[in-house]
């Protein structure tokens, strides 16, 4: 297997910051397009050895017949022997495999900067293929680039500036990056993704550790955006967010939070209770929050937790205890 794409795309963005450029969003772009039209290109080259009579090979036949679906069969053969060869599921959405490609770039780029480590660095990238698999995008992209070449021939113009001005166009869906270092976060290390200011996606520098575990601990837009997607498994705020938003003291997506089961999420004193305020256990907790003891409020609820379910969640209290001790560490500066 040859380098992974992303892998790539992080040394690529090293080199570009090597080279002393200033990365900007055409830059992302760009580089977002000839990632995709370098995979185009080596498809197409192992097509036309496939299929060496076949003059437009990703135009529909005319009519049905066994040849017709063979070669349907061969080209989405070597699509997808194509995609994993550079590390990329075929099934994953297109949009999926852009993000992470540009992310990874930006990635590259600021880690081999001289920046400081108590700020964050935003950038805007640029979604084309939308939600559908990346082997079906890049089959449109393959007869897209056939009928472009046939263009270029007729104009005298290279057929892959046909696909950058494809990619350039405006019409296409834009995402605000925000990188922090793990100096500057009170948590993980990691990128958001927002999109019309809303959190849609957290990544991680490292899912070495993090990515094999059912259950996790931490702030809540890490186990929920981050930790590996279960059946029947909920993210439990150990404060609740009423009690965060009536002292301010953290947002909803900063609060500690564990990945515990449906059936035991719905056993929990804070779950749909409409009238927590008036039971002397919350007011306990906002007692404790209004005097700037997160941890104290933590552990009321992590003793409630263990009290119902045992050692179960143990691993993802674990976890949780860290990030409440970073949060503690910050508050009491």
């Amino acid at each position: 297997m040859r380098e992974a794409a992303y892998q790539k795309a992080y040394n690529d963005g090293a080199e570009f910051s090597w080279k002393g450029k200033t990365l900007t969003q055409d830059e992302i772009q760009k580089y977002n397009a000839e990632c995709l039209i370098e995979i185009c290109n080596k498809i197409r080259s192992a097509v036309a050895k496939a299929l060496p009579n076949v003059k437009d090979p990703y135009e529909e036949p005319e009519r049905d017949g066994i040849r017709e679906w063979r070669r349907g069969i061969i080209i989405d053969k070597i699509i997808n022997e194509e995609l994993l060869n550079n590390g990329i599921s075929p099934s994953s959405s297109a949009a999926e495999i852009e993000m992470t490609l540009q992310i990874s770039f930006i990635k590259g780029y600021l880690e081999h900067q001289e920046l400081p480590d108590d700020n964050y660095h935003e950038f805007k990238i640029s979604i084309k293929g939308g939600e559908q698999p990346i082997s079906k995008w890049i089959y449109s992209l393959l007869k897209l680039q056939d009928r472009s070449s046939r263009l270029a021939e007729s104009n005298s113009i290279p057929q892959d500036d046909f696909l950058l001005i494809y990619f350039n166009n405006r019409n296409c869906h834009s995402f605000q990056a925000i990188f922090t270092s793990e100096d500057a976060d009170l948590a993980e290390d990691w990128v958001t993704i927002k999109r019309f200011g809303k959190v849609i996606r957290v990544d991680l520098k490292d899912k070495s550790y993090y990515g094999d575990k059912v259950v996790i601990g931490g702030s809540y837009e890490f186990v929920k955006y981050f930790a590996r997607k279960q059946e029947n498994y909920e993210v439990h705020h150990l404060i609740p967010v009423k009690l965060l938003v009536m002292t301010g003291i953290l947002d909803k997506f900063k609060g500690p939070c564990i990945k515990i089961e449906k059936q035991d999420h719905e056993k929990t004193r804070s779950y749909k209770n409409k009238n927590m305020l008036d039971d002397i256990y919350f007011q306990r907790q906002l007692d404790y929050l209004k005097e700037n003891n997160i941890k104290a409020a933590v552990e009321l609820e992590i003793a409630d937790i263990q009290e119902k379910f045992g050692s179960k969640y143990d691993d993802a209290i674990r976890e949780v205890r860290e990030y409440v001790a970073k949060l503690d560490t910050q508050f009491n500066k």
